[in-house]
């Protein structure tokens, strides 16, 4: 943990130097440069939100600049984090946001984004298939890692795999990523998918079934630690 908290503070602090054309009034103006955190510190992906606030003030404190900041939880919750990404805008005036994590927020916060003129940067996100300017993201997308999951694959003739993912937006994103890799080739075969809830850690039901299949492989994208 400490480790993923020590790169993050040093994505982070590149990505603050990046922002600091988007506050050079401020900065004229002989005033602290605001940045904004939209942060899951609680709720279940708090794991990966208390990392991206801890590494968010690691970065402000060594990056030598005078800046000031404002955080909001916004609970690891869809509607929250609407809430708090305005609380940030209209009542904090940062004109930087650096969050929120993972994709289901993102999809929420990426068009409050343009509407308010707004950058957002988040830290654990992947973008592809978000298409707004005001929204950036310091993470690849996965398609690179799929692409070289479907090509080691697909040295192997006439392939079945069983997909097991979570129903997230995340996941969902990889799934789809997958099928359109998968479709530019003709050795690999999707012979089942499994659909699980978000929170789901019980498998034995899915393990019976891919039991009967006998596939080659099984693509597994599950988005929580618990589910892991």
């Amino acid at each position: 943990v400490l480790l993923g908290v020590m790169k993050l503070a040093v994505l982070l602090f590149l990505v603050l130097v990046l922002t600091l054309g988007c506050v050079q009034q401020q900065q004229m103006q002989n005033e602290k440069i605001k940045i904004g955190g939209l942060f899951a510190m609680t709720g279940y992906a708090s794991f990966a939100g208390q990392a991206s606030r801890d590494g968010f003030i690691m970065a402000t404190e060594d990056s030598g600049m005078s800046i000031d900041y404002a955080i909001e939880d916004f609970q690891s919750d869809v509607k929250t984090v609407a809430t708090a990404a305005n609380k940030l805008i209209e009542v904090d005036k940062v004109p930087v946001i650096i969050g929120p994590e993972w994709r289901e927020f993102s999809e929420v916060v990426a068009p409050i984004s343009s509407e308010k003129h707004v950058l957002f940067i988040s830290p654990w996100m992947t973008a592809e298939g978000i298409e707004e300017k005001y929204y950036m993201t310091a993470t690849p997308s996965e398609r690179s890692h799929v692409r070289r999951i479907v090509e080691y694959l697909s040295n192997i003739n006439d392939t079945n795999i069983v997909l097991v993912y979570s129903e997230n937006a995340w996941s969902f994103t990889i799934v789809n990523i997958l099928k359109d890799e998968l479709g530019k080739q003709q050795k690999i075969a999707i012979v089942e998918e499994f659909r699980i809830e978000e929170s789901a850690d019980d498998f034995r039901t899915e393990i019976i079934k891919i039991k009967e299949l006998d596939p080659d492989a099984i693509f597994a994208i599950i988005s929580t630690d618990n589910s892991q």
